[in-house]
C-alpha cells in the first residue's frame, strides 16, 4: 500500500566539507538542481531537515547555519519546470529574490515563490523555515499575471488557517494516506489563494470590480481554447464594456490580454505534464489552448517557464520524484 514518505537529514556531527556536500545534494535533489554557497566560517555546519512527500506534494522543514541557494537558467534548461511553494519563516531571517523583487522574511512571515523561474534564497545564521509545494494552476490563476515572490499574510483569517494546516500536515503525516496528504495540500492551496485575493489592492471580496474580475477569470478558464477569444469578445460575452473589464482586471494587476495568455499557458502546461498526454503533439497542445501558431506558442511558453514545451514534457516524464 502506498505511504507518505519521509526523509531526515542532519549535518552537525559531520566534518565541514562533508556536511556542505550532503546538504547541497539534499536540497538540490528536492528541486532538481540548485547551486549552494556556504558563507559561514565556523568549524561545523549545523543543519537539520525533514522532508515529507508523495508523488504530488512535499513539505520541507529545516533549520541551518547560513547558506545561499540559487536556481539559474542553467538549472532550468537541465530540469525545466518546478512547483510554486509557500515558505514560512519559523526563526531567524530568510531572503527571497525572484523576478527582480526581494522579500525579507522574519519569524512568522511568509511568501509564495516558484521553482519554475530563476531564484535566490538565503537563510541567515540559525534560521529555520517550512515550505509546502502548492497546486500550480489555481495559484497562477489567482495571481493574474503577477510574478512571485508574493507576500502572504498568515496571521489573520484564512491565512492563519492555512498556516495551521501546513503545520498539521507535517505533524500528522505518518497517520495519513498519500491521497489524504494530497487533499490537505490542495485545500491549503485554496486557502493561500483566498488569502492572496484578499490582499489584492482594491479587489475587496464582494466588490463589483472583484466580481467582474472573478467572472472574467472563470470565463477564460472555460473558453481558453477559443482562438478568437480576446479582450473585446470577453467583455461582449459577459455583457460589459471593454473599459469596465480593463478597470476590473487592473485592480488585480493584469489586463484582458495578459489574463487570456496566462490561463492559456497554465492549461498548456497541465496538458504537457499530464502522463496521459505523452503522445499528444505540441501543435495539438497549442491548438487546444487557443494558440493559432505553434511557433508563437513555443516562444510564449519558453518565455514564461524557461524551457520549450518539448523539453519540459521530457523532464517531467523522466523525473522519478516530485519537484
Amino acid at each position: 500500500m502506498p505511504t507518505v514518505r519521509t526523509e531526515t537529514t542532519a549535518t552537525g556531527h559531520l566534518p565541514l566539507e562533508e556536511a556542505f556536500q550532503i546538504w547541497h545534494e539534499r536540497v538540490s535533489g528536492y528541486h532538481h538542481g540548485l547551486d549552494s554557497v556556504f558563507p559561514g566560517g565556523g568549524p561545523r555546519f549545523h543543519s537539520d531537515a525533514l522532508r515529507v512527500w508523495t508523488d504530488n506534494h512535499q513539505v520541507l522543514t529545516w533549520r541551518s547555519d547560513r547558506v545561499r541557494h540559487r536556481r539559474t537558467e542553467r538549472h532550468l534548461r537541465d530540469a525545466p519546470g518546478g512547483d510554486p511553494f509557500l515558505i514560512v519563516c519559523s526563526s531567524g531571517t530568510i531572503v527571497i529574490e525572484q523576478n527582480r523583487e526581494q522579500i525579507l522574511l522574519r519569524a512568522g512571515e511568509a511568501c509564495v515563490f516558484t521553482m519554475a523561474r530563476p531564484l535566490m534564497f538565503e537563510h541567515m545564521e540559525h534560521s529555520g523555515a517550512l515550505a509546502l509545494s502548492l497546486e500550480r494552476r489555481p495559484l497562477e490563476t489567482t495571481l493574474f499575471g503577477r510574478l512571485p515572490p508574493c507576500p502572504v499574510d498568515l496571521g489573520t483569517g484564512v491565512g492563519r488557517i492555512a498556516s495551521a494546516m501546513v503545520t498539521g500536515l507535517t505533524d500528522n503525516a505518518p497517520e495519513l494516506t498519500p491521497d489524504e496528504f494530497d487533499a490537505v495540500a490542495e485545500r491549503t492551496t485554496d486557502l493561500v489563494c483566498m488569502a492572496l485575493r484578499g490582499q489584492s489592492g482594491g479587489a475587496e471580496p464582494g466588490g463589483r470590480l472583484a466580481e467582474i474580475a472573478a467572472a472574467a477569470q472563470r470565463h477564460v478558464q472555460l473558453h481558453a481554447g477559443d482562438p478568437g477569444l480576446r479582450g473585446e469578445t470577453l467583455a461582449a460575452d459577459l455583457g460589459w464594456s471593454l473599459r469596465q473589464l480593463q478597470l476590473a482586471l487592473q485592480t488585480v494587476g493584469t489586463t484582458p490580454r495578459r489574463l487570456i495568455k496566462d490561463i492559456r499557458l497554465a492549461q498548456a502546461r497541465e496538458l504537457l505534464t499530464d502522463p496521459r498526454n505523452t503522445s499528444m503533439p505540441v501543435s495539438e497542445v497549442a491548438r487546444r489552448t487557443g494558440f493559432t501558431s505553434a511557433s508563437a506558442f513555443s516562444a510564449a511558453f519558453r518565455e514564461r517557464y524557461g524551457a520549450s514545451p518539448r523539453l519540459l514534457r521530457s523532464a517531467r516524464v523522466n523525473a522519478a520524484d516530485p519537484v
